[in-house]
């Protein structure tokens, strides 16, 4: 490093940290320092102090598994005191927010008969209301798929996950529960339900459900168009119930999947959910896939709808169900300086149609065969 060395590793030091506290959401940035003096037994005392000047400090002791020694330095953001920056907002490549709200209400005139982004949240609610599916008389495709959804999870004790229920007694309470207040400021509150919403302000109770899912891809990047996403697949499945090829997409959760289904000129207005759990329960994976990747565009999908398909589910005083969703897929937070491996040279990646189903399916369930949430994109 030569004779200014000390003053080189200590810029080395205050460029890093800045770097990494401008690039990323993160709180606090740790350093192992090795031991390498006095048979490794202390930490360089001057190394320590390019550190220690940067206001990192002492954390705690800690072995490598090779047996070396090391002491932990530890340094917080400190946005107030020292003029840190302030974190950049955290970007999911992924992310889903889904709200199903029922009043105790007459059913709405307007409702329609939309399909439900998520069986799994409207069989949680069913349970919420009725305690024993058995118990319960039903009529009408939904109802009736939704209620044998619900005796299938209490038979093979399944833990649902990433859904909530309650009952709370506003409209205001039951946002606040689904952790999402900004949907009321969003797109999604305008349009014909934002009156309907807001005339249910007096209700004495609903009936709510939350579904969130926050991750990432395994890797991402930028198409060479600059327009859509290329994607890793992570396995591609055919099924005797469709001619169009399904792509698996891995995610950062080992148990969470995103499962792109093309559907060109198909119905979107059945139980979606039922024609994904009928497309996927047969489906093999190809041993010699026919891509490698898989080129998407970026998403950002929101509405506000109600529907009547769902009557009868969570009560005899239950009014229309509304639901609430908002999806974002975009390549996700921006990584300097990371490597991301290209497709291979010479393959294009299978670029996704413009009309699509978009699932993602948890590891969780596989045993009842049922997606976790699926959405029509361009149709």
């Amino acid at each position: 490093g030569g004779d200014d060395w000390k003053e080189t590793f200590a810029s080395v030091v205050h460029t890093c940290r800045q770097y990494l506290l401008t690039n990323l959401p993160i709180a606090k940035i740790r350093v192992t320092l090795l031991c390498t003096l006095d048979d490794g037994k202390n930490v360089d005392k001057e190394v320590e102090t390019a550190w220690k000047e940067d206001h990192f400090k002492w954390f705690q002791l800690t072995q490598t598994a090779g047996g070396a020694r090391g002491q932990v330095m530890n340094r917080n953001r400190y946005v107030d005191q020292l003029g840190d920056p302030e974190a950049p907002p955290t970007t999911f490549g992924i992310s889903v927010r889904l709200g199903m709200l029922v009043p105790k209400a007459p059913p709405a005139e307007n409702a329609g008969k939309h399909p439900v982004a998520s069986r799994l949240l409207l069989a949680a609610l069913h349970q919420l209301a009725v305690g024993d599916p058995e118990t319960v008389k039903v009529s009408g495709d939904l109802p009736v798929a939704v209620k044998g959804l619900s005796s299938r999870i209490q038979e093979h004790k399944v833990n649902v996950p990433l859904v909530s229920v309650s009952k709370v007694s506003s409209l205001d309470a039951a946002l606040g529960f689904s952790q999402d207040t900004s949907w009321k400021e969003s797109p999604v509150w305008e349009g014909p339900w934002r009156g309907s919403l807001e005339a249910l302000q007096g209700e004495a109770e609903f009936s709510v459900g939350a579904l969130h899912i926050n991750g990432d891809w395994s890797a991402a990047q930028q198409a060479k168009d600059g327009k859509r996403i290329c994607l890793p697949v992570y396995c591609v499945g055919a099924s005797p119930n469709l001619k169009e090829p399904i792509v698996y997409l891995a995610t950062s959760s080992k148990e969470v999947f995103v499962v792109l289904i093309p559907w060109e000129g198909k119905d979107t207005t059945g139980d979606l959910c039922g024609q994904v759990a009928e497309i996927m329960a047969p489906v093999e994976p190809m041993t010699e896939p026919p891509f490698e990747h898989v080129a998407v565009p970026p998403l950002k999908l929101s509405y506000c709808r109600g529907t009547s398909a769902a009557s009868g589910l969570c009560g005899e005083d239950a009014g229309s169900l509304v639901e609430i969703a908002t999806v974002s897929v975009c390549a996700g937070r921006d990584m300097p300086g990371a490597l991301v491996e290209p497709p291979p040279a010479g393959q294009t990646p299978y670029d996704m149609p413009h009309q699509f189903l978009f699932v993602v399916w948890h590891a969780n369930v596989d045993e009842i065969n049922e997606p976790l949430f699926v959405a029509a994109v361009g149709c």
